[in-house]
């Protein structure tokens, strides 16, 4: 359907008064007729010239506005043959004046629909004369159209039927779009209810208005039992004000948020779900309902809490290790040293986290240890090397490093990873000897 703008709607709207407006000049010059006549035949019983001119007047401003009418005016017997129709009333059905007079007009309704209309003209009485009636009436290309109708029946002093009066408006367009409504709420409808996910629409106190199948599922009691409560009532009650201060903070400004939250189930279990809540506000600003869409995290929440717990006891370990552990970025920057590492460099880890560490390596080693650190690849993401840095009391201690490279799914350095251990000793006992090696081969290369 094609979409329409606010300026189509403002027309629609002006038309829309624009017609009341007709409507109600119509009928009050048709009782101002009938009021006319009566007034001028009581004044002068014998129907004398005054009394003929008046009617005259009365007729012409009658047919004046009536004729000019957009909306559709007709004037009907209580057997309902029609005794007057406008010109819009005669465009609208395609057929002239003469061709209507004297016509029936429930012969211009589907016959489906005639007992319907007859019982809506019957319960008009002397109490409650107006009623207004939405009809279909078959076009003369066979299409079925519909009218709005405001029917007055006019009665006698003896409460009889006289004559009625309908003044209707052709309400086709808005017919269809609230068809194309309808079927564009079955079809949503459908959607929410096939969906998995747990979705809901609750006041601003929190009264449920709307839940989906699998919110009555997943809390294992029916919309019935649900609608009409607060949702408050399946959350744990220490987590009321918490839940009360995400909702609050929503605004026009900031209208969607996610939050995790935990509910107690009709089984008295507890599980976790994952919300993502929009508040909806009027043109004024002010809230008129809340919608959410969920989702449980149980299984996510328990797999957190067991990484945290590994990662306690990973900590404990790491932390009581004598050999030096750092995580750094591809970029060099420290993300994690234990306290090995810091007693080692005589630094905090506040000290350390977020320096590069390659500022803890002599100037003239940097290009080697990038280039050992740039070998490592998804197929050989592990290698060692020995390192030098210059100590706090400024002397030059090695170091033996096992470094591992840790990379995405798509083969892209995530973070490194280096657990080292001190070899100055090792180093020192390698190049002593070496030393004496050289002096020991020295007379015989003499």
């Amino acid at each position: 359907m094609q979409k329409k703008g606010l300026g189509y709607l403002r027309r629609q709207v002006g038309q829309g008064f624009r017609l009341t407006y007709r409507r109600h000049e119509a009928e009050t010059v048709l009782r101002q007729s009938g009021e006319s006549i009566r007034t001028v035949t009581a004044q002068d019983p014998d129907g004398s010239f005054v009394a003929d001119r008046s009617l005259r007047e009365s007729e012409a401003r009658y047919r004046a506005v009536v004729e000019d009418q957009e909306e559709l005016i007709r004037r009907f017997t209580p057997d309902g043959t029609l005794t007057f129709v406008n010109r819009a009333f005669c465009r609208h059905f395609d057929k002239t004046a003469d061709e209507l007079l004297g016509l029936n007009f429930i012969q211009l309704i589907p016959p489906e629909d005639h007992e319907t209309v007859r019982e809506q003209i019957l319960m008009l009485t002397p109490a409650e004369p107006v009623a207004q009636a939405e009809r279909r009436f078959i076009s003369v290309d066979g299409t079925v159209r519909w009218q709005q109708w405001i029917n007055r029946a006019i009665f006698d002093e003896a409460g009889r039927i006289i004559e009625y009066q309908s003044v209707g408006r052709d309400i086709t367009a808005k017919k269809q779009v609230e068809q194309k409504l309808q079927e564009s709420e079955a079809r949503y409808r459908a959607i929410i209810e096939d969906q998995e996910e747990l979705i809901r629409r609750f006041k601003p106190d929190y009264t449920l208005t709307f839940v989906n199948s699998a919110f009555c599922r997943y809390f294992g009691q029916s919309a019935e039992n649900l609608l009409g409560q607060s949702f408050m009532k399946l959350i744990p009650c220490e987590d009321h004000d918490m839940v009360r201060c995400q909702i609050e903070a929503l605004n026009p400004d900031n209208a969607v948020a996610v939050a995790e939250r935990r509910s107690t189930l009709a089984n008295g279990e507890v599980r976790w779900q994952q919300w993502v809540n929009r508040a909806i506000f009027n043109q004024d600003g002010h809230i008129v309902e809340y919608q959410s869409v969920g989702r449980d995290i149980t299984s996510q929440k328990k797999v957190e809490r067991q990484l945290k717990e590994s990662e306690a006891r990973y900590r404990a370990i790491v932390e009581d290790q004598e050999e030096l552990i750092r995580r750094f970025t591809p970029d060099g920057t420290l993300t994690f040293v234990n306290r090995a590492f810091c007693r080692y460099f005589d630094k905090t880890a506040d000290e350390l986290l977020g320096l590069n560490f390659i500022q803890l390596i002599p100037p003239e080693d940097h290009k080697t240890v990038w280039l050992q650190i740039a070998r490592l690849t998804p197929a050989g993401p592990v290698a060692q090397a020995e390192r030098r840095f210059i100590g706090p009391d400024g002397k030059v201690r090695w170091q033996h490093w096992i470094n591992r490279a840790i990379f995405d799914e798509a083969g892209r350095i995530i973070e490194y990873q280096s657990v080292g251990r001190d070899i100055t000793s090792q180093k020192e006992a390698e190049i002593k000897i070496s030393e004496l090696l050289r002096a020991a081969d020295y007379p015989a290369a003499l």
